[in-house]
Formats: structure tokens, sequence, C-alpha cells
């Protein structure tokens, strides 16, 4: 499993393991999908914490940099164990672990940074942005169902009617 792989099944959880094939990255918003802190979901949880309107935007933007950071430092603390949670299936809620903890420790060193410290807000915080993530995701697999469902049904427009003689099935 890729990391990008791995870090998108821990962020939406495990139905992003079994959502359809057909379902690509940009057909579900590569933005608010692949990045960590999405800019939409980071603005309404910091607005939903109260945090004061002149820090939001400095925050949302410190995420955005910070962003790219996430993988090198799962990777790194995932390279530090034998055997590497990343690479052993069996090692899953390891590797879940290590890649929450470093999602914690770039979230958490921002929003210090900027005058937010309460530990408890900050796991709050971030669990409302990881819950608006997944929230995302399935409403967008529904959209995606729903969509090819239609694609699959005929509409009434290409419904032709039989030559005379020939019965359709459900005359025999």
């Amino acid at each position: 499993m890729t990391i990008q792989r791995f870090a998108f099944m821990a962020v939406c959880g495990m139905s992003a393991l079994f959502s359809p094939a057909s379902v690509s990255a940009t057909e579900i918003s590569q933005g608010k999908m692949m990045s960590y802190f999405p800019e939409k979901f980071v603005a309404q949880t910091l607005e939903r914490y109260k945090v004061p309107q002149g820090q939001r935007i400095a925050i949302q933007n410190a995420l955005i940099d910070k962003d790219q950071e996430v993988i090198s430092l799962v990777e790194e603390k995932a390279a530090k164990m034998n055997p590497n949670p990343l690479r052993d299936p069996k090692m899953r809620q390891e590797a879940v672990k290590i890649f929450r903890d470093s999602l914690y420790e770039v979230f958490s060193k921002v929003m210090q940074a900027h005058g937010v410290t309460d530990k408890d807000e900050l796991h709050a915080m971030l669990d409302d942005i990881q819950r608006q993530k997944a929230e995302y995701f399935a409403q967008s697999i529904e959209e995606q169902k729903e969509e090819a469902k239609r694609q699959r049904e005929p509409s009434s427009h290409s419904l032709q009617r039989q030559p005379r003689g020939i019965k359709s099935s459900n005359d025999l």
C-alpha cells in the first residue's frame, strides 16, 4: 500500500479502502481529499472553535504550507520501527497511530504558534477537520454512485419501438 493510499485510508476511515475503483481523485475534488488540512474544512473548524478572526487566514496559510510535511514525518517515524508498519499489513494499527500522531504534531505546532495551546481543544479541532473530510468523502461516493446509476438507466428518449413482427422479451 502506498503511503498516500494509507494516509487517505487513515483520514477517511477504512471505507476508503473499499471505495469503487471508478472513483478517481479528480472526481472527488483533489484539493479537499488529498490535502491533510483542506482550507474550507479548516476555516469551518476555526470558526466553530471561535479562533480569533485575525488569526484564521494565517493559520490556514501555515497549514497549507505544512501539508507536505505530513508524509515525510510519517515515513521518518515508520522507518525507525522494525518492522516498518507502512510495509507490514499486520501492523496497520501502528501505522494509523503514526499517521494520526504526525497529523497532530504538524497541526498543533501551527496552532500553538498562533496562540491556541489547549491540547484537548487541539485534538477536538483536528477530529473536526477529519470528520468533515470523511463526510465529504462519503457524500462524494454517494453522488458518484447516483451518477453511475443514472447513466446505466435508459432514458425515456432512448426507448425505441420494436419493429413489427418482432416480439419483445416481455411478450414471450
